[in-house]
C-alpha cells in the first residue's frame, strides 16, 4: 500500500508539472505546435538556423494615446486588444514570440515548418486589420479614440530557439529577417 501510494503521489506530480508546462506552452504556441512540441520532448525548442516568417503588429499612434490615459487603462486597453490578436496568430498556425509594450511579435515557421507560412503569416495580417473594427466596437468608446495597426511582414533566415538563463528562458527567433520585419512595421501608416 506504501508503494501505490508513494506511485500515486509521484505520478500527480508529473500531471501538475505537465498541467503547468502545458499551461505555458499554449501561451506562446497554437494547439497543434503545443501536441508536437509535447512528443519531441522539448528537441524542437534547441537552437537551429530556419527560415521564417515573422509579423510584427503595432498600434498606430499608441505613445501619444497611452500618454493621455491612466496607466491602468492602458493595461485595460491592452487587455482587450492583445487576446483577439493572438487567437488570430494561433488559429493561422504562428507562433506568438512577445508582447513589446503594444507590439505583438509572431513568427510561423519555428520551431516547426509548414508548407504555408508565409501564406498563413499574411492571411494572420489580414484578418488582423479586420478583427480590429470587433475590438473597437468591443471597447464602448472607452479609449482616446478607435485602435488603429500597422504591420510589417519579412521572410528570412533566423536562428530560432530558447535563449536566457536556467531560471528565465524565452523562445526566440533573431536575425535580420525579424529585424526588418519589424523595421517595415515601423514605416507603415495605420491600416497598412
Amino acid at each position: 500500500q506504501a508503494a501505490v501510494a508513494i506511485d500515486n503521489a509521484n505520478l500527480f506530480r508529473r500531471l501538475e508539472e505537465e498541467a503547468v508546462l502545458r499551461s505555458t506552452l499554449t501561451r506562446f504556441f497554437s494547439p497543434a505546435t503545443v501536441a508536437k512540441l509535447a512528443s519531441s520532448k522539448g528537441g524542437a525548442l534547441d537552437v537551429v538556423e530556419t527560415e521564417v516568417t515573422a509579423l510584427f503588429s503595432d498600434i498606430s499612434g499608441f505613445t501619444s494615446m497611452s500618454a493621455r490615459m491612466r496607466p491602468r487603462d492602458v493595461i485595460d486597453m491592452l487587455n482587450v486588444y492583445f487576446p483577439p490578436m493572438a487567437d488570430i496568430v494561433f488559429k493561422n498556425g504562428g507562433t506568438l514570440e512577445k508582447y513589446i509594450g503594444d507590439a505583438l511579435m509572431a513568427v510561423w515557421g519555428a520551431p516547426f515548418a509548414g508548407v504555408d507560412d508565409a501564406d498563413h503569416d499574411l492571411e494572420a495580417a489580414v484578418e488582423m486589420q479586420r478583427i480590429l473594427a470587433a475590438v473597437n466596437e468591443a471597447s464602448h468608446g472607452r479609449w482616446q479614440g478607435p485602435l488603429e495597426i500597422h504591420i510589417g511582414v519579412n521572410t528570412g533566415t533566423v536562428a530560432a530557439g530558447n535563449i536566457g538563463s536556467g531560471s528565465y528562458l524565452q523562445y526566440a527567433t533573431l536575425g535580420d529577417a525579424t529585424n526588418l520585419a519589424s523595421r517595415v512595421c515601423s514605416v507603415a501608416r495605420p491600416g497598412e
